[in-house]
């Protein structure tokens, strides 16, 4: 079967986080079968010794109580179950070697927990029944989940509680990656899960989830150093946040717990609206983002020194001069310049223009690209310092089925300006220009502060140039047919002074 195939690559891999709720089901009703089955026989206790009997038991079940699943014995059955599974082992060199055979799989991982705990709770479970064999409760139920004969496994999450948290986020990025081009669904939403199952039972029902929930989440996030999985590897989260305490690092910053809050909202809202039973009070959980850095524009004389310094890149690397060029005279978002395509720069009428948009010339939806909303969808005249200074040369010498710029590459988003952020941002610093408030972003600032002094511009002409569009009648100025009055206003647009050097 499908299952049983994804379950044994999984273990040959060692990659739990490969398993699904119905692997981890299989692995638990495999051994609890074996376990009812060798557990038939009736064992008799001698007059008097039942109730030493139930004070081993109490002990027992006290010791499976709060905690359960970090316990040695249980990590040893759950090693145990993992072997006899297939999963591969981990060799031992020296003289001193285990006598149970290590299983090689990510045991910090939240999957591994989550079978530690369901398989604690099935001891617990043999436990409680068998105490009250001896010494009968009133008000006695047996755990829905294991039931005392072979092949009670009822199942942890369906059996008891409905479809539960894990299975909600996965339901989310299923739908989400069906719907779009985004390449980090798992990586990003895989990570809000792990995060909330350091939290949370994430077995228990998404029905269940309530703010109070959220609320302990975000705190836990705020207590996360940034970048945890890089300086922490192979450590549970809570771990991570306890070494980040004692050794002072650097905590999530304000706007990046921001960010996960809203990604876990966002599958919050995506069960309300898809009958997964949850009503949860999000009102003001997180506040607005707040601006750490107030950012402006370059300065002419700032431009001079960064455009002087990339002259020499533009034979070799001629990506790191026109990004920046194309970012100063367009006003375009890095994103939206990164992911042109040689396409993308066409000729209406007699005017060269960037068309930003999602589609290619025969109206097909490119796969590589993004946008950040509609109104970002747009033609933008190419400015006469852009052509002067030899842009459509560099554009006849390309493919003309391709992308612009061939030697970038997508980062871990999907963003092919991830990676020239980051050197932008390391190249200013080596100029140094070296103020936080000068970012790839000030172009853009830049830009709009060169809109406002052309004369006789109209407020929607300079949202359209920018994508800053909204319901109103900017939106008429993402027409082929008011071009012109587009670039009648970018040939006006001038920069403090500074013009854009000639490259070969």
């Amino acid at each position: 079967m499908e299952a049983v195939g994804a379950l044994s690559r999984a273990l040959m891999s060692g990659r739990l986080c490969d398993l699904d709720e119905g692997g981890i089901e299989l692995l638990v009703r495999h051994w609890w079968d074996r376990r009812r089955q060798a557990d038939q026989a009736e064992h008799d206790v001698a007059e008097g010794e039942d109730a030493n009997l139930v004070a081993d038991l109490d002990y027992e079940i006290a010791r499976l109580g709060s905690g359960c699943e970090a316990s040695n014995g249980v990590q040893s059955v759950v090693d145990r179950i993992l072997v006899d599974a297939g999963a591969a082992t981990v060799r031992f060199k020296g003289p001193i070697r285990p006598t149970v055979a290590y299983p090689a799989v990510e045991r910090h991982s939240a999957i591994y927990r989550d079978l530690c705990a369901l398989v604690a709770r099935g001891m617990r479970a043999e436990l409680l029944a068998a105490r009250n064999r001896y010494r009968p409760a009133d008000g006695f139920t047996a755990d829905p989940v294991f039931e005392l004969r072979p092949g009670g496994f009822v199942g942890a999450r369906r059996g008891v509680s409905g479809r539960s948290i894990r299975d909600l986020f996965l339901a989310f990025q299923a739908e989400k990656k069906s719907l779009s081009a985004v390449r980090d669904v798992d990586k990003r939403y895989g990570f809000v899960l792990r995060m909330v199952g350091e939290v949370l039972d994430v077995g228990r029902a998404a029905s269940s989830l309530e703010r109070t929930d959220l609320i302990a989440i975000m705190a836990f996030m705020q207590r996360l150093p940034s970048n945890a999985e890089k300086k922490f590897s192979g450590r549970s989260l809570s771990e991570v946040a306890s070494l980040a305490e004692a050794q002072g690092a650097k905590l999530l910053a304000p706007n990046s717990v921001r960010k996960y809050m809203q990604a876990l909202l966002a599958v919050i809202r995506w069960g309300e609206q898809n009958k997964w039973g949850l009503d949860v009070n999000v009102t003001k959980l997180i506040g607005k983002r707040e601006a750490r850095v107030q950012r402006r524009s370059f300065r002419s004389d700032e431009l001079r020194v960064l455009f002087e310094a990339l002259v020499p890149l533009a034979s070799a690397r001629p990506d790191r001069f026109w990004i920046p060029a194309l970012g100063l005279l367009s006003g375009a978002r890095l994103n939206e310049i990164c992911q042109l395509h040689v396409e993308d720069v066409v000729q209406v009428g007699d005017v060269w223009c960037l068309n930003l948009s999602l589609f290619d010339e025969n109206g097909a939806r490119a796969d590589d690209k993004r946008l950040k909303n509609e109104a970002s969808e747009r033609y933008v005249p190419i400015h006469p310092q852009a052509i002067a200074s030899g842009f459509l040369r560099y554009v006849a010498d390309q493919p003309r089925a391709g992308r612009l710029f061939t030697c970038l590459t997508p980062g871990p988003d999907g963003r092919y300006s991830h990676n020239v952020s980051k050197w932008f941002g390391r190249w200013l610093d080596g100029l140094g220009l070296t103020q936080p408030s000068l970012v790839f972003h000030s172009f853009r600032h830049g830009f709009r502060n060169a809109c406002r002094l052309v004369p006789g511009i109209t407020d929607e002409a300079m949202d359209a140039l920018g994508g800053w569009a909204a319901d109103n009648e900017g939106t008429k100025y993402g027409d082929r047919r008011m071009i012109p009055v587009l670039e009648r206003a970018v040939r006006h647009m001038k920069f403090d002074g500074f013009e854009l050097p000639v490259v070969a």
